[in-house]
């Protein structure tokens, strides 16, 4: 009887191992408004990635290089996101990852 118990333990080891991991989605978060200081994670791990930040006045990009865990920190010195802006992130590799900021102001939403 322990002669299948222990098969069926190491087949359920094998299988748990088998499955990949879910990789977490990319997603970016604003650290600070003033000056714009970006986190971004859920990327590939030494992913280049491309940063695009739209304000009322401006748009800026800059590229970046994601860490070993998948993440970076980007801050612009000189801008400031205001009541509305857009931050958009492209991975070389195909991971994507947005954000808007819009604070009950009627002009970032245009008709």
């Amino acid at each position: 009887m322990a002669r299948p118990c222990v098969l069926l333990a190491i087949v359920v080891g094998c299988l748990v191992l088998a499955v990949p991991a879910v990789a977490a989605r990319p997603r970016l978060a604003i650290v600070r408004a003033s000056p714009v200081t970006v986190r971004g994670t859920g990327f590939v791990a030494h992913e280049r990635v491309r940063l695009t930040v739209r304000t009322a006045t401006r748009t800026v990009v800059r590229s970046t290089r994601a860490g070993a865990n998948g993440a970076f920190t980007v801050r612009l010195a000189g801008i400031r996101l205001g009541p509305c802006g857009a931050i958009a992130a492209a991975g070389s590799r195909g991971d994507h990852a947005s954000l808007t900021r819009h604070r009950g102001v009627a002009s970032c939403n245009p008709a």
